[in-house]
């Protein structure tokens, strides 16, 4: 860096910057993500935050983007609690394109374990 007076202040190390990043962006934040595209006209934050307050969650960190190629916002939520599955479908069942997401998905885990309960009990 460098004063006004092009006296020289310091640097910034490459550590020091991705470590402010990750604070700034909440990736260190726990919990799940879910990223969802839609029009840019189409965000509306108090209705998303409406959706995943429903399903006993909150948004902790809330960023956007748009697409480079298809012009689309990216809206990228980090949710408080890492099973997500219910705030997923309820984004789906109200047409928000879910392009990606992180966390436990409860339901797939139950049913995959109910799925071999069958299996075990089919095979006695």
């Amino acid at each position: 860096m460098v004063a006004a007076e092009n006296e020289y202040v310091g640097t910034i190390t490459e550590h020091t910057l991705l470590q402010q990043l990750a604070q700034l962006t909440g990736a260190m934040g726990a919990g799940a993500l879910v990223v969802i595209e839609m029009e840019p006209h189409q965000l509306s934050i108090s209705e998303l935050s409406k959706l995943v307050e429903t399903n006993d969650a909150h948004i902790t960190q809330f960023n956007t983007s748009i697409h480079p190629d298809t012009g689309m916002l990216l809206a990228t939520l980090r949710i408080n609690k890492q099973e997500i599955s219910d705030i997923v479908a309820t984004l789906q069942r109200y047409d928000y394109h879910v392009v990606f997401f992180s966390g436990e998905e409860h339901y797939e885990n139950e049913l995959r374990r109910n799925y071999q309960h069958l299996m075990n009990f089919l095979t006695m």
